[in-house]
């Protein structure tokens, strides 16, 4: 009876924490999303270059104008730096009273390339620019927990984004 109650349990448990790192890196990713189309809409409303500075190394990535594209942009909801932090970043205590610390602490920021940078910018225009200012050829950002990723490629003409959910093993 035991035995049967537990296997019950474990089919009711456990397809749903399996799914719950594949809703966390989509939502993760949605907002990544979101974030670049803001920055490209930033650029083009203000007539000013706007960065998206990913740091896999430190697990974040912020949003910056490309004339201070060390300095985060203020969030124009919480007032803070506009950084979204993932995995082990979350835990640095230095960052608990940063909004959205712990938004993403089991999703990993794996990979950010824009033509072998780190940074994507937005022209005036909102045409994504890689290094140098050149327009990029290619451009993606990866991220997961576990075996599920999401990649948010970014089209080199428009600018615009999509998302392809998958396992990687």
């Amino acid at each position: 009876m035991v035995a049967v109650l537990l296997a019950v349990i474990a089919l009711v448990v456990l397809p749903s924490a399996l799914n719950a790192s594949a809703t966390q890196v989509d939502e993760a990713a949605r907002r990544l999303q979101a974030d670049l189309a803001y920055a490209q809409s930033l650029a083009i409303v203000l007539r000013k270059p706007q960065c998206v500075v990913c740091d896999t190394t430190q697990g974040l990535y912020y949003l910056a104008p490309a004339a201070a594209p060390t300095t985060p942009m203020i969030d124009p909801i919480s007032r803070k730096p506009y950084t979204v932090f993932f995995g082990a970043a979350c835990g640095n205590p230095l960052l608990r009273a940063t909004p959205r610390v712990q938004e993403y602490a089991g999703v990993q920021l794996v990979t950010a390339n824009f033509d072998g940078a780190g940074t994507l910018t937005f022209d005036a225009l909102g045409v994504p620019l890689g290094p140098g200012g050149a327009a990029i050829a290619s451009g993606m950002i990866e991220i997961g927990v576990g075996s599920h990723r999401s990649r948010i490629t970014v089209d080199p003409t428009t600018g615009t984004t999509s998302v392809q959910g998958f396992t990687s093993g």
